[in-house]
């Protein structure tokens, strides 16, 4: 069984995981992500609001994987946080996760409480239209964060 922590890790970091697919770290040479044109044509948000997990699976769905590598969930709110949009938070829990600021709440980025297939309640971070257009318009700023 699974920590709260651990599990919203592996949420967070599931694109990852799937790709090492337990190979050794030095046999998995990663591509970089890059975004093309057709894929900015592409990318729309939606009017339900989503996690940073369901944005990067719709950004990733567009990745020719020979071609390129993909984007991480984890970079998503690295980025959003050098932007000041999210902060690096402790819980009463003790659990660390990212929330939205004040600029991130005018963004249309909110926290929902959710409970576990486990049954143990956690707060998710949730995305509007507008702050999924916010991440879309600034893809290949996020592109080259995630590339570091």
């Amino acid at each position: 069984m699974l920590s709260p922590a651990a599990q919203q890790f592996v949420l967070d970091n599931i694109d990852a995981i799937a790709e090492m697919n337990g190979l050794p770290r030095d046999k998995r040479n990663r591509l970089p992500f890059e975004v093309t044109d057709e894929m900015r044509q592409k990318l729309t948000s939606t009017e339900k609001f989503v996690t940073a997990t369901d944005i990067t699976q719709n950004i990733n769905s567009y990745v020719d994987e020979e071609k390129s590598g993909t984007l991480k969930t984890g970079s998503v709110s690295k980025w959003l946080e050098e932007q000041g949009v999210l902060e690096n938070t402790e819980l009463p829990s003790g659990r660390k996760t990212r929330l939205p600021t004040e600029q991130g709440v005018k963004l249309g980025i909110e926290t929902r409480q959710r409970t576990s297939q486990r049954g143990e309640e956690y707060t998710a971070v949730v995305y509007s239209k507008q702050a999924q257009d916010y991440i879309y318009s600034h893809i290949d700023e996020i592109a080259v964060f995630n590339n570091k």
